[in-house]
């Protein structure tokens, strides 16, 4: 379901070979059976997550049921309030399923919390089985741009202890290789219990080229994050940011 999107797209930054690697990359995250076959609730489907045609990354927590049902990401509730976020700093919505490729922390649709109220937060383990997929699409992407998206995935770059108050509307500039060694930092804290294996032609990696990530909060209802004014506050301020920086990338 990727490969026609993927080869059709003109001015892409890709070569045939690259694409051609994400594109087996994207099978093996479809395919994955990791956590159910540790006898986790996860609900792996096939899932259109992009085309990544400007080299940037956006990555979220977990896809929702919506996103399953649809094989697409970012379909849900939550995802159409994002795309309105970034209508408002002047992207369409076909034009963030071109330029990004749309990540998760962790690939599957985890399933309905126990006490409702919204999606189960996928288990530390679970994350972990999933992290070297994370990984292999940082050696692929090569991002200019990164945009992680609510507690989760925030959490997973700038440790457990951040917080939301302190990071929105603070994007921070590294580079590939930093970005790399905080990914891997987290995988040795958790263990590595059992690790996606995928065979991936060499990547030109550079660890020294730079990278912008900015934060965002989650969109999704369920989060009371924004109930407050003074997040509210932070959000406008973390969009305008983004707006001023794709001006100059875009």
């Amino acid at each position: 379901m990727h490969s026609p999107k993927f080869l059709n797209l003109p001015q892409h930054e890709w070569n045939k070979t690259e694409l051609a690697e994400l594109e087996t990359l994207n099978r093996a995250i479809d395919s994955c059976t990791l956590c159910p076959d540790l006898g986790y609730q996860s609900y792996p489907r096939p899932i259109d997550r992009g085309a990544a045609s400007k080299r940037f990354w956006l990555i979220g927590q977990a896809p929702g049921f919506t996103e399953g049902e649809r094989q697409i990401a970012f379909a849900g509730q939550a995802g159409r309030k994002l795309m309105q976020w970034f209508a408002g700093v002047g992207l369409t919505e076909e034009q963030v399923r071109d330029y990004f490729y749309l990540s998760a922390i962790n690939k599957c649709y985890p399933g309905r919390a126990a006490g409702g109220g919204g999606d189960r937060n996928p288990s530390p383990i679970e994350r972990t089985l999933c992290r070297p997929y994370l990984l292999q699409e940082l050696a692929l992407i090569r991002p200019k741009l990164v945009i992680l998206v609510g507690s989760s995935a925030i959490k997973e770059v700038y440790g457990e202890k951040v917080k939301l108050e302190e990071i929105i509307g603070q994007p921070r500039q590294m580079t590939l290789g930093e970005l790399k060694t905080r990914l891997e930092m987290r995988l040795k804290k958790a263990g590595e219990p059992h690790s996606a294996k995928i065979s991936l032609a060499q990547v030109n990696f550079d660890p020294a080229a730079p990278v912008t990530v900015f934060q965002l909060p989650h969109p999704s209802g369920a989060s009371t994050w924004l109930n407050y004014p003074q997040n509210k506050a932070l959000l406008e301020q973390a969009l305008r940011q983004l707006k001023g920086h794709l001006a100059g990338l875009l």
